[in-house]
């Protein structure tokens, strides 16, 4: 800089990256750097190019000791060049500090800020806001995905006893005794598709199309000898190639079924309600409360910052 006498004018500048200062700070061999600095004024002819000889090293006498300070964001740490040694530093609290020493402009005039104390709180309920929505999207999520998996389940293993239903009642023309082989209920399948696929056929009267009460029964009244059927057959086996054993059916199943097929439409309007409100109207709502509370802290001190001013004034009057 060269300094005027009233204010200052910049002649050249210097950027050094971060990274480089530390490594450089470790080149005990070299210690001293001396930069070419960029002059601010392009237009002005230098008879030599500008520069500034720096010596970069780790801090050996910092009476505060900040290399184990391992700061939470809500302390400062200070330090005085003690003759004696004693006390070298004294960490305080942000708001205590910020009390003992005001916050002044350039001219030595008092400044507002938020206090600390407002801000903690603030931050406390934004903590708060947060978990809450996080948990009520982990809740959500969990939600919709059991109901799915509850729909997806019992749908799987309606329909192996639905073809076991076919089966058993003679859909193909042939008389179908326990225990039913697995290839045998493929072929009633495939042969119940090819013939009847499409039509419109009333549930029960024909044995490609049982009603949910001849399926109910199969589901209830399982012969002994038959195997019971399981849910998800086809994605262990092709998926996982027989690895993982596919979930047995447990009882009732085709009751619980007939139930959750009946709230299909329901359940699909709930789960995207649900969604919607957690993503756009919950996150939303919860940030506009926290704003709402910061504002109203804000004018409740600006508030008591006027009721202040004014006393003097009265007094005198009074």
């Amino acid at each position: 800089f060269a300094m005027d006498v009233i204010g200052s004018v910049d002649l050249c500048e210097l950027h050094v990256s971060c990274m480089n200062v530390v490594q450089w700070a470790r080149d005990t061999a070299n210690p001293v750097k001396r930069f070419a600095m960029v002059p601010i004024d392009k237009t002005y002819e230098l008879s030599t190019p500008p520069w500034i000889a720096l010596e970069f090293g780790f801090p050996y006498y910092d009476h505060r000791h900040l290399e184990g300070f391992h700061n939470d964001g809500n302390t400062v740490r200070t330090a005085t060049w003690a003759g004696d040694g004693t006390e070298p530093w004294r960490d305080t609290d942000m708001a205590t500090f910020k009390h003992q020493y005001a916050l002044v402009d350039t001219g030595g005039n008092a400044i507002q800020e938020p206090l600390e104390e407002d801000m903690a709180f603030i931050q406390k309920m934004r903590l708060s806001v947060y978990h809450s929505v996080r948990c009520t999207s982990c809740l959500i999520v969990v939600v919709v995905v059991v109901i799915l998996f509850l729909r997806l389940y019992s749908g799987s293993c309606y329909t192996h006893y639905y073809v076991l239903t076919q089966s058993l009642r003679g859909a193909t023309g042939r008389n179908t005794t326990p225990p039913v082989a697995t290839a045998m209920l493929e072929a009633t399948q495939a042969y119940c598709d090819q013939n009847f696929g499409g039509m419109a056929l009333d549930p029960g009267t024909h044995p490609c199309r049982p009603s949910f009460e001849q399926v109910n029964y199969t589901c209830t009244h399982l012969p002994e000898t038959q195997r019971k059927p399981s849910a998800f057959v086809d994605l262990t086996s092709k998926g996982f190639y027989g690895i993982v054993e596919p979930l047995q059916c447990v009882p009732n199943v085709c009751t619980y079924f007939h139930y959750m097929a009946a709230w299909d439409r329901t359940l699909f309007l709930s789960c995207f309600v649900l969604f919607f409100v957690n993503v756009f109207c919950l996150r939303p709502c919860a940030n506009q409360a926290v704003e709402v509370c910061r504002k109203r802290l804000v004018n409740q001190r600006n508030a008591g910052l006027r009721r202040r001013a004014m006393l003097p004034t009265q007094t005198t009057q009074s």
